[in-house]
């Protein structure tokens, strides 16, 4: 499973992720990776991944992380002509396409591919 997340102003979240294994669930094979973005000095963000493993014949993994954008990407873009907040947007849409290729289904892929564009809105940090 993958999770992305992302806090802008004075945004709180408290994220409690669970991977239960049955014990009949021979060879299972599960992985979560939580990857939360801080647009923001002001919000409160927090997660526990959790592991419940009832079998040991299984492959299973988790990971969490919570950062902020990139300051020498930043640098490097305004660099490069574009301004501060067409920088952040471009980091921020960045974060998001990484789950493109884990999206199956084409319906909800297309809706998140429109999502991420610049004219959505929706990614423009403050």
């Amino acid at each position: 499973m993958w999770i992305r997340a992302l806090g802008q102003d004075e945004a709180r979240m408290d994220a409690s992720c669970l991977i239960k294994i049955e014990e009949l669930a021979h060879y299972t094979d599960s992985h979560l990776k939580e990857a939360i973005l801080s647009l923001s000095k002001k919000n409160s963000l927090k997660t526990k991944p959790f592991l419940e493993i009832l079998n040991n014949e299984v492959q299973c993994s988790h990971a969490a992380t919570i950062g902020t954008l990139d300051d020498e990407a930043i640098y490097y873009m305004k660099n490069r002509g574009l301004d501060d907040a067409q920088a952040k947007a471009m980091l921020t849409q960045g974060f998001f396409r990484a789950l493109l290729p884990h999206i199956s289904n084409q319906k909800i892929k297309t809706l998140f591919k429109l999502f991420l564009t610049p004219d959505s809105g929706l990614l423009t940090p403050d």
